[in-house]
Formats: C-alpha cells, sequence, structure tokens
C-alpha cells in the first residue's frame, strides 16, 4: 500500500516537473526572440508619431482617459492626422472614402467607428466639419486650444517580438488652474486614476519631466505587423 502510495507521489511530481520544465521551456523562447529597438530609429519614431495626432490636452485626454480602447473621436483625428502629415499645404476637403481607408491603414480592416465632426488641434489644423450630404469632411480654422490639461511623456523603451512591436512611454499628466485669477499647477502620475505627485503656485515652464519620471505612469503601445506592416492594436497603461 505504502509503495503504491509513493509511486502516486512520484508520478505526481515527475508531471509537475514536466509542467514547469515546458512554462521554462516557453518563456525563454519568447524571451530569447525579442529584439530591443533603438528609441531613435525611424522605425519606431514613426509609428509613435503616426498614432499620436496632436500634443493638445483635448485631443490627449481621448488616449489617456480611456486606455485600453480607441474613442470615436481619438481614431477619427488619428486617421484624418494620416492625411496630413506630410501635406505642404492645407487640405481643405477629405473624402468619407479617404479618412476610412486611412483609418484601416492605422488600426487595422476591424476597427469600428462613426462619421461626425472631429477636432485635430494640431498646428494650423484646428478639425474637420462632417458634411452628412456630400460625405466628406470639410476644414475648419480658428479655434482655440486646450490652456488646462496638458502632458509631459517621452518613450522609454521600444522592442519587437515576431510580428508584435512595443513602444513603451513615460507620461505624467497636469492641470494648470487659472480660473480664479492665480496660477496653481497641479501634477498627477495620469489622466485616469490622477494619483497627485506634486501642486504648486507657479507657472508649467517650472515643470522638468526629469524631475517626475520615477513617479510617472508607464504606457505600452503595441503594434501586430499584418501583411508586412504594423497595425495598431491597443495603448494600455501599465502601471
Amino acid at each position: 500500500m505504502k509503495y503504491k502510495r509513493t509511486l502516486i507521489i512520484l508520478a505526481s511530481l515527475i508531471i509537475i516537473l514536466i509542467i514547469i520544465a515546458l512554462f521554462w521551456l516557453r518563456f525563454n523562447k519568447a524571451k530569447t526572440n525579442t529584439k530591443k529597438l533603438d528609441i531613435n530609429s525611424d522605425l519606431v519614431q514613426d509609428l509613435y508619431t503616426k498614432v499620436n495626432p496632436s500634443n493638445d490636452g483635448t485631443i490627449l485626454n481621448l488616449m489617456y482617459t480611456s486606455p485600453g480602447k480607441f474613442v470615436n473621436q481619438y481614431v477619427l483625428a488619428t486617421g484624418i492626422h494620416n492625411i496630413i502629415k506630410d501635406e505642404e499645404f492645407i487640405v481643405k476637403l477629405i473624402t468619407e472614402d479617404e479618412l476610412k481607408n486611412s483609418i484601416k491603414r492605422v488600426f487595422g480592416k476591424d476597427i469600428a467607428f462613426n462619421h461626425e465632426d472631429v477636432y485635430i488641434l494640431n498646428n494650423l489644423y484646428c478639425g474637420y466639419k462632417y458634411n452628412n450630404d456630400s460625405r466628406n469632411y470639410e476644414f475648419l480654422a480658428g479655434c482655440d486650444g486646450d490652456t488646462n490639461n496638458y502632458y509631459f511623456r517621452e518613450i522609454v523603451e521600444a522592442f519587437e517580438n515576431k510580428d508584435e512591436l512595443v513602444i513603451l512611454e513615460k507620461s505624467i499628466y497636469v492641470y494648470y488652474d487659472w480660473s480664479e485669477g492665480y496660477n496653481y499647477v497641479y501634477v498627477y502620475n495620469n489622466a485616469f486614476d490622477r494619483k497627485i505627485i506634486n501642486e504648486y503656485s507657479g507657472k508649467l515652464d517650472e515643470i522638468k519631466f526629469i524631475d517626475y519620471e520615477d513617479k510617472a505612469s508607464t504606457y505600452k503601445y503595441v503594434f501586430r505587423k499584418v501583411n508586412g506592416k504594423y497595425i495598431f492594436k491597443s495603448l494600455e497603461l501599465v502601471k
């Protein structure tokens, strides 16, 4: 009886060791396939620029207050950004089909979105008004950017594993309050859970990102290679 029980225990231990060994081999294989990338390379910078349509707080709020999903305004702004970013002159009209194709090149063919007016707030571009009759996007001029919400951020790491490319970004969220006739600055780890890092009476230009980097949040941009081209799959708040 004891002999039989011993055999059962030994068999169980062998099975457990085999499972551990398989997990170890799988983990190390994945680790071996991971290739670190130069964060200043054309590939990393181009992908990062492609999915960041503006540095204005209004647009960045669309990205950072809803981690894990792409809100409609962000999808439209990103699609338009990739049409206009290399144009020498202002693009006054964008067709519905042009925008749809641009969006699918960035996010893949399965992305869902709705047509509506959209803000860009990037350089000379205010936004575009969607004309439901002509099914075109018409250029809007003359709007101000966000003067309260600011983001300080930088790429800290990038790596590639098989068909997946990941960019890691450190970011802090800053709310600049000047509504009561004085300047007051609130520094948060991010715009989602808003853990206060610092607050002071003063100006934005006093902020040096390096002073907050250890408390900044980390965001993970995930791209997947499909038919030789990278598709933006997700933006995740890591910590």
